[in-house]
């Protein structure tokens, strides 16, 4: 039987307090976590509506997929550039332990690379070539999706072999091929499918914010996406409760206590997340009973807001919940850098804010 070994912390002290870069990192991961989901959560509804315009004759479905292809490969660029900052933080506070999870995946996390490219080269194609691609623009635009979809599967893999250390040398000594994937924990395919999930449901919360954009303009098509979008909200989410309730009971018993009880932070913002995602189903069903349905879908994006950003917060606990035996926040050795630390943040708004005007440019192009 194998001991379990854990790389001793960096030695280089943290330059701001553990609680900042914490925060920092759980805020750029929710806005890397709702461009994530668009990007795989679009592009797959991209590729039903392809199918569903052929089969139906409908063209609000052929509509759809060529709007979505003008957001897809910009979304994208988005959500690498916003997936570097919540993965910086990550390797601050965890590092030792991340580092070690992607040595042992080896090729496997080294192939992240190759399929985002491919993902990005098959949404570009699906935009400047839509007309011309016809009758396989399915398979191209599903294509995409399928590389993100390893992508994300790819790192559900390291995300969980990080937290279980008791594996790590066995496998390390154990799989001279350099391509291992962890396969054999409980919680893989689980959390997988819970992000995969919740993609296809903001995907549709996508569809549902540019129906409304066209509410004036296009008040046919506006009105048969709003509805269309709400119901790729709906139907994902109620599979969610159920994954959902699977993902928790598979969870090592400490850690799932931890969300009843266990830690103060992780059972209110568990409780959050769950009242959330029920009433913002019961918004958007009562949303599609009435004529106006505006002012109670923003009330559902407002319910879904306050959700996701519970579940990042949930998500956090657990994490902290599987590596306690092994280590803590506050070992970590913190020497307050002041003049950078505000630098940081001068940089960090500016940036935000650079964003925030690209995002207005790029929804103006994309709404045209």
């Amino acid at each position: 039987m194998f001991e379990t070994v854990v790389p001793q912390i960096d030695p280089i002290a943290v330059p701001a307090p553990v609680w900042l870069i914490q925060f920092l990192l759980m805020f750029t991961f929710i806005l890397h976590l709702l461009a994530m989901n668009f990007v795989l959560g679009g592009g797959i509804i991209a590729a039903v509506s392809e199918i569903k315009g052929r089969r139906s004759g409908v063209q609000h479905h052929f509509e759809l997929s060529r709007r979505l292809s003008k957001g897809l490969p910009i979304a994208l660029a988005f959500t690498i550039n916003l997936g570097v900052p919540p993965l910086l933080f990550l390797q601050v506070m965890y590092g030792h332990f991340f580092y070690t999870s992607s040595i042992i995946m080896a090729w496997p996390w080294l192939s992240v690379i190759l399929f985002v490219i491919l993902a990005y080269y098959g949404y570009y194609l699906y935009n400047f070539r839509f007309e011309k691609l016809s009758g396989t623009r399915f398979w191209v635009v599903g294509g995409s999706a399928f590389f993100l979809t390893i992508v994300a599967f790819l790192y559900t893999n390291n995300m969980t072999l990080m937290l279980t250390p008791a594996t790590w040398k066995e496998v390390y000594v154990g799989s001279a091929s350099g391509a291992f994937l962890n396969l054999g924990e409980l919680t893989l395919v689980p959390r997988f499918l819970h992000f995969f999930i919740a993609a296809l449901a903001v995907g549709g919360l996508v569809v549902i914010l540019y129906g409304l954009a066209k509410q004036k303009t296009e008040p046919e098509f506006s009105k048969w996406a709003i509805k269309y979008g709400i119901w790729w909200f709906l139907i994902p989410t109620f599979t969610q409760f159920i994954v959902g309730v699977i993902f928790l009971i598979t969870l090592p018993r400490d850690v799932m206590l931890l969300l009843m009880g266990g830690s103060i932070t992780g059972t209110v913002f568990f409780l959050i997340a769950i009242m959330g995602a029920i009433a913002s189903v019961m918004i958007f069903l009562l949303s599609l009973q009435r004529d106006e349905p505006k002012p109670l879908l923003y009330a559902g994006f407002a319910v879904l807001l306050v959700t996701i950003i519970s579940m990042v917060f949930v998500r956090d606990v657990v994490r902290s919940g599987y590596i306690a035996e092994y280590f803590t926040l506050d070992q970590l050795q913190v020497e307050p850098q002041t003049g950078i630390i505000l630098l940081f943040f001068l940089l960090f708004i500016g940036g935000l804010g650079i964003v925030g005007w690209m995002l207005q440019k790029t929804t103006q192009s994309v709404k045209a």
